[in-house]
């Protein structure tokens, strides 16, 4: 029911907020099948297939909502994980005395709410909510026409809702690189690392993750922009190991469909 809820009020806010902001709005759904769910902070929460999908809705203001569910690919698909986030991204261009000029910093800037249900290994709880603040800080670098790469900084704080406990940190860097192999290939390689202060898990250190996938652009999608993500490969790894944390490998193929 809680679940329910909480999927029928973000449906709510996306309605009310494509009304009072009228403009361009823009959209993308995904959808990914995985071999196990390792959380973006490297910590393994179910070890089995599951299937991932999100849907965001964008303002050309920069305003964006976001609903997204993880759940295992079998009868408990709807008991896994359920995120509602609302945030604001935008570009500031800056200078920095006469040295040098900095042709623009993309920030942004996200609340989120965690519904982790009673599936996730780590829980004693029935289930386990989540209050995320996030900042995130990157800068986009033209290497040639067919290539970008975006180093980023992001710092996020989280609060265990049903629990006494304080607010929690994880700072972490990283760098994104895009390259168009041809037309309708792009192939994709990043990864980052970063520190957690353990406060939900208890145990703090180093861990990171480097990713690579190929996304193929998909004909004949009703006028969408289309593409299909095979393969799509995540390394996992912790310095030292963490509770709960562990090397792993994570393989996916996905479906990620753009418009407006």
């Amino acid at each position: 029911m809680k679940k329910a809820l909480i999927t029928i009020m973000v449906l709510m806010i996306l309605i009310i907020t494509n009304k009072v902001f009228a403009g361009d709005w823009s959209y993308e759904f995904e959808s990914f099948l995985k071999d196990k769910y390792v959380s973006p902070d490297g910590f393994s929460i179910h070890d089995d297939w599951v299937i991932q999908t999100g849907i965001t809705a964008r303002h050309v203001s920069g305003w964006y909502g976001k609903f997204w569910h993880s759940g295992s690919a079998d009868n408990h698909f709807f008991d896994m994980e359920n995120s509602a986030e609302l945030g604001f991204a935008t570009e500031t261009n800056y200078i920095i005395g006469k040295a040098f000029q900095a042709g623009g910093l993309d920030v942004n800037f996200s609340v989120a709410f965690w519904d982790l249900g009673p599936q996730l290994k780590y829980s004693g709880e029935d289930s386990i909510d989540l209050f995320f603040t996030n900042a995130n800080f990157s800068k986009a670098f033209e290497i040639n026409p067919r290539q970008t790469m975006t180093p980023f900084f992001n710092v996020s704080n989280y609060t265990l809702l049903n629990s006494s406990k304080g607010n929690g940190w994880d700072f972490r860097a990283g760098v994104l690189q895009n390259i168009n192999v041809y037309e309708g290939l792009d192939w994709s390689l990043g990864g980052d690392c970063g520190y957690d202060d353990g406060y939900i898990f208890g145990s703090p250190g180093f861990n990171g993750k480097v990713n690579t996938s190929l996304s193929w652009k998909l004909p004949l999608c009703f006028g969408k922009n289309a593409n299909l993500v095979f393969p799509d490969v995540t390394y996992f790894f912790s310095l030292p190991d963490i509770k709960d944390q562990k090397d792993d490998w994570v393989f996916g193929i996905g479906i990620v469909i753009k418009w407006k």
